[in-house]
C-alpha cells in the first residue's frame, strides 16, 4: 500500500475528532446534571423545611385545639343521649 492511502488518513483525522466530541458531549451532559442536582437538593431542603413546620403547625392544633373540642363534644352526646331501645334493621315482610 502507499503512504497516502486516502483511508487511513480519513481514519487518522476522524478517530480523535469523535473521540473529542464524544468527550465534549460528556463533559456538557455532566455539568448540566450537577446543577439539576443542585438544584434538586435546594428544593429538597426548601420542602422539609415546609415539611417539618407544617408537622408543627399540626401538633399544636391537636393539642390545644382538637382536645379541647374532643371533650366538648364529648360531654354534649353524653348529655342529649337517651336511654332507649335500638331497634334492628326493618326487614320486608315479604307481602
Amino acid at each position: 500500500m502507499s503512504s497516502f492511502d486516502p483511508v487511513s488518513k480519513v481514519k487518522e483525522w476522524i478517530t480523535p475528532s469523535l473521540v473529542s466530541i464524544v468527550g465534549i458531549m460528556l463533559w456538557s451532559q455532566l455539568t448540566e446534571l450537577r446543577t439539576d442536582v443542585k438544584q434538586l437538593l435546594i428544593s429538597q431542603s426548601g420542602n422539609s423545611v415546609k415539611i417539618a413546620q407544617l408537622e408543627k403547625d399540626v401538633e399544636y392544633l391537636k393539642t390545644n385545639y382538637l382536645s379541647y373540642g374532643f371533650t366538648t363534644l364529648r360531654k354534649e352526646s353524653e348529655q342529649n343521649r337517651v336511654g332507649k331501645k335500638e331497634e334492628g334493621p326493618e326487614v320486608p315482610s315479604g307481602e
